[in-house]
């Protein structure tokens, strides 16, 4: 080996980026690799917490006025701008503070770059990393449905038959032009196929990392059924998020009862089906996302298994904000209950 092999190898450095997508695990990856990773030849590039969501999101998105948070606080072009370029400017000075030769970089807004601001990442990281690869877990499509929509609930209103169509081979081949296609490591989001139920452990796997954890904990967890209905009836009457919110979503989170699931029929009404696009994945990554999805009786069918607030939670709202009134013999006020968790969120 000639010394200017062994210059080309020490200067060789390798950027994971960890893209998430929703409901993969990828908040109890992120708590791992900032808690716990200490590796001489890995490290995790964070900005002082374990989810790099915000930085990535202000440093490389260029439509944050389109995006509910940001919007909500109807900040003029000028100071959008200014955030990204000071987002811009802690994301290279955070990128310049690594200095092992392999560097792991977690975060969910990701998904949220066009193919311009994938892009402009790419550009970016390039000038520290000479190598670039993507990691994504894939969910089936019906109970990322699921998950999307009550994610989306906490934010804003969303319609429960709002139609959502698939677009994986936009998305994925958009990644195979930017990172080129053996820099784009697909997994399908299986915990009986990872090693001890972990995505975790398959996650430090697929970058190269010979370590595994004795358990995978969930954080993230979907609200039940009984919290989507109160959530629902809350955000028809207001629409927007609050910040108080986050705390309302916490309260609820402590709302026990049968999971949130749509009703096979519900499914078929809100997907609007692409076999070809399925069938793109397939061939692919190997992955099949498509499939009946069987759930219990109780599962949501349409907007008024929503309305149809049980008297369980209407005692649990009263215990919660003593304003809260109702009458056991008659149909519950939507309004009034609304009005009761609005109260919840600003008095919390």
């Amino acid at each position: 080996m000639t010394d200017s092999d062994t210059c080309e190898i020490e200067s060789t450095r390798t950027l994971f980026i960890h893209g998430g997508m929703h409901k993969t695990g990828s908040s109890a990856i992120q708590r791992y690799l900032y808690e716990h990773l200490d590796h001489p030849t890995f490290e995790y590039l964070s900005a002082g917490r374990p989810n790099a969501s915000n930085i990535v999101l202000e440093a490389f998105h260029s439509r944050l006025g389109d995006i509910p948070r940001y919007k909500t606080r109807m900040q003029t072009q000028e100071a959008l701008q200014s955030l990204r370029v000071n987002a811009r400017n802690r994301f290279k000075k955070r990128m310049a503070l690594t200095q092992k030769p392999n560097v792991i970089l977690s975060a969910e807004s990701f998904s949220l770059l066009n193919k311009d601001e994938c892009t402009s990442l790419m550009a970016e990281v390039s000038k520290v990393f000479s190598v670039v690869k993507l990691v994504l877990y894939i969910r089936p499509v019906r109970p990322r449905v699921e998950s999307a929509f009550q994610q989306k609930l906490k934010i804003r209103f969303v319609e429960l038959e709002h139609k959502v169509r698939p677009s994986f081979r936009q998305r994925i081949a958009k990644y195979d032009d930017i990172f080129g296609k053996e820099n784009v490591i697909i997994r399908a989001y299986d915990p009986s196929n990872f090693p001890g139920g972990s995505v975790i452990n398959d996650f430090l796997a697929v970058v190269g990392l010979n370590i595994q954890v004795d358990s995978s904990p969930r954080a993230n967890v979907g609200l039940s059924l009984p919290a989507v209905q109160l959530l629902y009836v809350y955000r028809r009457q207001f629409q927007t998020a609050i910040p108080e919110d986050k705390k309302l979503i916490v309260i609820l989170g402590a709302l026990n009862g049968d999971r949130f699931r749509m009703h096979q029929e519900l499914l078929d009404r809100i997907l609007v089906d692409n076999d070809e696009d399925y069938h793109w994945l397939e061939q692919r990554t190997g992955i099949s996302v498509s499939g009946v999805q069987r759930h219990a009786d109780y599962a949501v069918r349409e907007e008024q298994d929503l309305l149809d607030v049980p008297q369980s939670s209407l005692r649990w709202l009263q215990q919660q904000q003593n304003d809260f009134q109702f009458t056991p013999e008659r149909a519950p006020d939507l309004q009034a209950i609304a009005e009761a968790l609005r109260k919840l969120a600003l008095s919390s």
